[in-house]
C-alpha cells in the first residue's frame, strides 16, 4: 500500500520509513509533471515500435515440448496414442511459401482415379455379360458376376445385377438367396417387408417372376416375410401371418412343417416358452399316436420349485447389486422355472392328453401366476396353426423339427435327421448348438491344443445358453425333453427310427462330455451326489439306446 499516495499519510503518522515520506516530499514535482501537456512536436512524432523479438532471445520460453501443445493421433494404434509436436517457434513461419506442414490423416498425396482402370472394369463387365448370354442358367457364373459388381460397382449396379439374375435364372435357389440378401442390405426392415408383400400379391412391376406357378418360391417368400416381420411385430401379428401363409401354401406337403418351425423359432426367440410348449404338445397330440408325451404334471414338486424360486428372487433383490443386474438375474431365474403353461385352479387334468386325474383345487394351484397372461396361453390362440400331417416323410420331418424347437441341436453325423431338417438350423439359433463343437473338443487327447476341460465347457455354455436348459432336471425341463425323445422314437419306424436313435446317442454323449462328475453347474447349486446320479442316468440311457439300435439294425424289433 505504500506505493500509492492515498495510503501514505497514515503510514507517515505511524512513523514508517523513508519509503513512505518520499511521495509527500515531492508533491510539487509530481503535480507539475501530471499537469504538463504534450507538445505538438511530440504528438506528431510516431511512437517507437518495439522490434520483432529475436529468435535467439535469451528470455524466450519455448513451450513446444509441452504435452498440451502436442498433436495426438490414435488412428493406427488406439491403445497407444502417438504424440507429434511442431518444430516451429513463435513468429517463425517456416516451410516454403510461409505455410507449415501438417500431418495428413491417411495418405501423403492423393492419387486421382485412372481412366484406364474404369475402362478395364467396363470391359470385364461386358465380357461377363456376354458369357451370361451364352449360358443364362449357369448359377456359378451369375454369382461371379454379382460378386464382381459388389467389388467394383455401386449399390445400384449390384441391385441391377441381382434383378437381372433373378429374371434370367429364377429357379436357382442360390440366386434367390443372393436377391434376398441384397434387398436386406439395401432396404430398411419395413420397406423390405413391404417389398416381399408386393411380391406375394403378384405385382409384376416390382417382381417380374410368375410366382403363382411355383409354390416352392411362394413358400420361400412367406418364410422370408415372417423372418423380416418378426422383429417389429407382436405375437398376434406373427400368428396371423403364419396362418395366412398356411392357407396360401396348403397344397404344398412340406409347407406346414416349414411354417410351423419358423413360427416356433420366433416364439422361442421372444421368450414365450409357455406358448411354445403348449403348441408342441398340441401338434404332437394331433399328428402322432398317444404316447407318454407330455409327461404328467407333478404339482407337489411344482409347488416346491415355486417356493424355491421365490427364495432365489428374495436373495437376488437383497444382494445389493445394481438394479439392471438384479432384474437380469431375476428374469433368468423366472425363465428357468416358468417354461410350462400355468395350471389354473380347479383344473383336474394332469396333462394335454387328459390321462390321470390331478389333485383337488386347493393343490392344483401351487402359487398364483402374478396376473401374467403369458403364463396361461389359450389353446384357441394357436388353433389355426394346428393341421394334420399324413405323409410319413413329413411326419418324420415334423418330429425332427419338434426336437429342434426343444433346443436339441443337429449334431455331426445325424444322417437322416439332417435330411429331415432341410436346411433348418443353419444359423446360430440357440446356445445349445455349441454342444457339437464342445463335444468334439472334449473328446480330443488331453495334450491337444484344442482340448478343453469340463469346467471350461460349462463356462462357455453358460455364456450362450438361455433358460430353460436340459443340463439339469432342477425345474423338470430335462424330463419333458426325454419324454419328447421317447415319443419321437416310438412314432418312427425303420430307418427313420434308427436315425433318431443315432441322433439321441450323440446328444447324450455331448451332454456327458459337457458334464462333470465332481460338480454340477454353478447355476443349479446341486451337490456332487446329484451330479453323479445324473451322469449315471445318462449313461444308462445311452446304453439302452445303443442296445435298441443294434436290435433295430438286425431286424429283431
Amino acid at each position: 500500500m505504500a506505493l500509492f499516495p492515498a495510503y501514505s499519510a497514515k503510514s507517515l503518522e505511524e512513523g514508517d520509513g523513508d519509503g513512505a515520506r518520499w511521495p509527500l516530499e515531492n508533491d510539487d514535482a509530481l503535480e507539475e509533471e501530471l499537469l504538463a501537456s504534450d507538445t505538438e512536436e511530440e504528438m506528431d512524432t510516431p511512437p517507437e515500435t518495439e522490434a520483432e523479438p529475436s529468435k535467439n532471445d535469451n528470455y524466450y520460453v519455448d513451450c513446444k515440448s509441452d504435452n498440451g501443445n502436442r498433436r495426438v493421433s490414435t488412428l493406427y494404434y488406439p491403445g497407444r496414442p502417438q504424440y507429434e509436436r511442431s518444430s516451429h517457434r513463435l513468429g517463425d513461419t517456416g516451410g516454403e511459401g510461409g505455410q507449415r506442414t501438417r500431418p495428413r490423416r491417411y495418405f501423403r498425396q492423393h492419387l486421382p482415379e485412372s481412366t484406364d482402370n474404369r475402362s478395364e472394369v467396363h470391359e470385364r463387365a461386358i465380357g461377363l455379360r456376354q458369357s451370361l448370354d451364352d449360358a443364362p442358367l449357369d448359377t456359378g457364373l451369375w454369382e461371379r458376376y454379382i460378386d464382381f459388381m459388389e467389388t467394383y460397382g455401386g449399390e445400384k449396379d449390384v441391385m441391377d445385377a441381382v434383378e437381372l439374375a433373378m429374371h434370367k435364372n429364377r429357379k436357382s435357389r442360390r440366386v434367390r438367396m443372393r436377391w434376398y440378401a441384397a434387398l436386406r442390405r439395401t432396404l430398411p426392415p419395413q420397406p423390405y417387408a413391404e417389398r416381399l408383400r408386393e411380391c406375394l400379391t403378384k405385382d409384376k412391376c416390382c417382381f417380374p417372376i410368375p410366382i403363382e406357378q411355383d409354390m416352392n418360391m411362394r413358400l420361400e417368400l412367406w418364410l422370408q416375410l415372417m423372418q423380416a416381420s418378426g422383429a417389429a411385430a407382436d405375437i398376434g401379428a406373427v400368428t396371423s401371418l403364419a396362418s395366412a401363409a398356411l392357407h396360401d401354401t396348403r397344397v404344398l406337403p412340406r409347407a406346414y412343417t416349414d411354417i410351423f418351425y419358423a413360427y416356433g423359432v420366433w416364439v422361442r426367440a421372444a421368450g414365450l416358452w409357455e406358448q411354445l410348449v403348449q403348441l408342441i404338445e398340441l401338434v404332437a397330440a394331433m399328428n402322432f399316436p398317444r404316447a407318454a408325451f407330455p409327461p404328467p404334471r407333478d404339482l407337489a414338486r411344482e409347488r416346491c420349485r415355486e417356493m424355491k424360486l421365490r427364495n432365489i428372487e428374495d436373495k437376488i433383490v437383497e444382494s445389493g447389486l445394481p438394479l439392471p443386474t438384479v432384474w437380469v438375474r431375476v428374469e433368468r431365474a423366472r425363465a428357468a422355472a416358468h417354461w410350462r403353461p400355468y395350471l389354473p385352479p380347479g383344473k383336474e387334468e394332469a396333462g394335454t392328453s387328459g390321462e390321470g386325474a390331478g389333485p383337488g383345487p386347493e393343490k392344483a394351484c401351487p402359487l398364483d401366476d402374478g396376473g401374467d397372461p403369458q403364463r396361461t396361453p389359450l389353446p384357441h390362440d394357436v388353433a389355426e396353426l394346428l393341421q394334420p400331417v399324413v405323409n410319413p416323410h413329413q411326419l418324420f420331418r415334423l418330429s425332427v423339427r419338434l426336437l429342434m424347437l426343444a433346443k436339441v441341436p443337429l449334431l455331426c453325423g445325424s444322417g437322416w435327421s439332417v435330411r429331415g431338417a432341410y436346411g433348418a438350423g443353419g444359423e446360430f439359433e440357440c446356445g445349445e448348438e455349441l454342444l457339437g463343437v464342445l463335444s468334439t473338443a472334449r473328446a480330443l487327447p488331453p495334450r491337444h491344443a484344442a482340448y478343453i476341460t469340463s469346467d471350461i465347457a460349462q463356462r462357455i455354455l453358460a455364456l450362450f445358453v438361455d433358460p430353460p436348459h436340459y443340463f439339469t432336471d432342477e425345474y423338470g425341463y430335462l424330463t419333458w425333453v426325454n419324454s419328447l425323445w421317447e415319443a419321437c422314437c416310438a412314432w418312427a419306424c425303420g430307418e427313420r427310427r434308427t436315425a433318431l436313435l443315432c441322433w439321441r446317442l450323440r446328444w447324450l454323449r455331448a451332454l456327458l462330455l459337457a458334464a462333470h462328475a465332481g460338480s454340477a453347474p454353478a447355476a443349479t447349486g446341486a451337490d456332487s451326489a446329484t451330479a453323479d446320479a445324473e451322469i449315471r442316468r445318462m449313461r444308462a440311457d445311452a446304453k439302452y439306446m445303443s442296445t435298441l439300435r443294434i436290435y433295430y439294425e438286425k431286424g429283431y424289433l
